[in-house]
């Protein structure tokens, strides 16, 4: 892939990318005020289930397809490209079709036995038809990312939000007397119209793509190419579906072990829908400004390790964990400052912002976290980085096992466990790319500097709310201005400290990466 199409590919991506996480933001706030946490708490655990089964469905496939499809179009054989797409689909379809199948007939045993929420019923039931939906999407994706073609899968993705979103709240709107189970069945709904129209997206974007497509006589057997798909996802799978599995385990347990220490059921899943439905999608915005900075930097790491060229692998990894550093403590900063104004204004529930005070600092080690993850990739230990994944989630579980249990921690037995698996990841990432790269840590531009930078950011941010708020200042504006204060004196502290002229050159030399 030529630098330009890199680039290109890449601000599609980001662009879509920082617009689907608004999106979904905005609908998460606008959501939890229309089913309150209770409703939150149930679709969190309906969830879980389909994600587990798509991560075993289609996890691997569409990054299979992608690769295959990438190194046909290389050697001009359009007829393999097109076989490889076909094959998929007719494997995926009959694989979701099987997995479904299974759902349906166990649907009784999921929804009593295994996740003991009957308000789950109608929802799961609803939901299934997505299940394929959103495998053969995936496949789809996987294809035009295969042949460097950005725009339908980011157009697809921006299209379902919104007719999910538009939907989602028409539906509550009408729905707004009945019971919770039906309100979260209609959000089903919502989302499966909404995979229903990607899917038609995409499908119709291909069959207008190949048109343009010339003709090759070469021919690929269908056994084959399906045991080249397997190859190559099965890896893939194998570790999505560990994650999955882990996410799903922790969305049951947790309300089962709130209730063994002394809570009602209706708390319970309160509690969960506040946690998983509130306060982790705060907790991931960073993300979005911080995940764009480090992907133009990271995809080429495994290109130079072919070329043996160590000096231009560790001049990538020290930017993007810089980078990573910088762009998102800001954000962890004012979230940990304003967390109970943020609760009250966006949800307005009290539960979150106690949570969310706690945890929103942890944000910037958790997109640490995924950087390094990724930089693992890049350089062909991506076994390791599985490893310390499933480390990290052995020690999150046992923590809602044993901890959220305890009458006097409860949910905050949950916060500890993430703070501990969170540091336990860090730690063993960090070292393992050090070894790997030998790589100089530079601990005042890459951390210190933009930790004082970001404690004084929460200090000045509280400052400024308390004096807005105690002066009359609506909460809206007392939370906006506090926010910006708290940016800028950030940015100020950069500029004071020299990190500024850092980031101005890096920003120059990103064609050069």
């Amino acid at each position: 892939m030529d630098r330009n199409t890199i680039m290109k590919g890449t601000f599609i991506l980001t662009l879509s990318n920082i617009l689907l996480r608004l999106l979904g933001f905005v609908y998460r706030v606008l959501l939890s005020r229309s089913i309150g946490s209770e409703g939150m708490g149930v679709l969190q655990l309906v969830m879980p289930v389909i994600f587990t089964s798509l991560a075993l469905i289609s996890a691997g496939i569409p990054i299979a397809v992608s690769r295959l499809v990438a190194k046909k179009r290389a050697k001009g054989d359009y007829n393999g490209e097109r076989r490889i797409l076909l094959t998929s689909l007719e494997l995926i379809i009959s694989l979701s079709l099987f997995v479904c199948l299974l759902l349906i007939l166990n649907i009784d045993y999921i929804t009593y036995d295994l996740i003991k929420e009957p308000r789950a019923y109608g929802p799961l039931l609803a939901l299934y038809p997505a299940i394929i939906m959103m495998s053969v999407s995936a496949v789809f994706k996987g294809y035009f990312y295969g042949v460097k073609n950005f725009y339908p899968p980011a157009l697809s993705e921006l299209v379902e939000e919104i007719i999910t979103i538009v939907l989602a709240l028409y539906f509550l709107e009408k729905a707004k007397h009945l019971e919770v189970s039906a309100q979260v069945t209609v959000v089903a709904l919502a989302i499966v119209l909404g995979e229903l129209s990607s899917l038609l997206l995409l499908s119709h974007s291909y069959y207008r793509y190949r048109t343009t497509i010339p003709l090759s006589r070469n021919r690929t057997g269908s056994s084959s190419l399906i045991t080249d798909i397997l190859r190559i996802s099965g890896p893939v799978t194998l570790i999505r579906l560990v994650y999955s599995l882990s996410t799903s385990i922790g969305s049951i347990l947790i309300p089962q072990r709130l209730v063994k220490s002394g809570l009602t059921h209706s708390q319970a899943m309160s509690l969960l829908g506040i946690l998983n439905g509130m306060v982790i999608p705060l907790m991931f915005i960073p993300f979005t400004f911080g995940s764009p900075l480090t992907v133009v930097i990271i995809p080429n790491l495994s290109e130079d390790l072919a070329h043996n060229n160590w000096k231009r692998i560790r001049s990538k990894i020290s930017k993007a964990i810089f980078m990573t550093t910088v762009a998102v403590l800001p954000f962890g900063a004012v979230m940990t400052a304003l967390a109970h104004p943020i609760g009250l204004l966006l949800y307005n529930q009290e539960g979150v912002g106690s949570i969310l005070e706690l945890m929103a600092y942890f944000s910037a080690v958790n997109a640490l976290n995924h950087t390094l993850s990724g930089v693992l990739n890049g350089l062909g230990k991506q076994n390791k980085s599985a490893t310390f994944s499933i480390v990290g989630e052995t020690i999150e579980l046992t923590s809602i096992y044993f901890l959220v249990a305890h009458p006097g921690l409860r949910i905050y037995g949950y916060i500890i466990g993430f703070f501990f698996s969170s540091l336990v990841v860090l730690l063993m990432q960090f070292v393992a790319v050090c070894k790997t790269a030998k790589i100089s840590i530079d601990w005042a531009e890459w951390f210190l500097k933009p930790m004082l930078a970001s404690l004084l950011t929460i200090s000045l941010s509280k400052l400024a709310y308390i004096w807005l708020i105690n002066g009359t200042t609506s909460p809206a504006t007392s939370l906006s201005l506090s926010a910006l204060v708290g940016i800028l004196t950030y940015m100020l502290i950069l500029y004071i400290t020299g990190t500024f002229s850092i980031i101005r050159d890096l920003v120059l030399s990103a064609r050069s990466v």
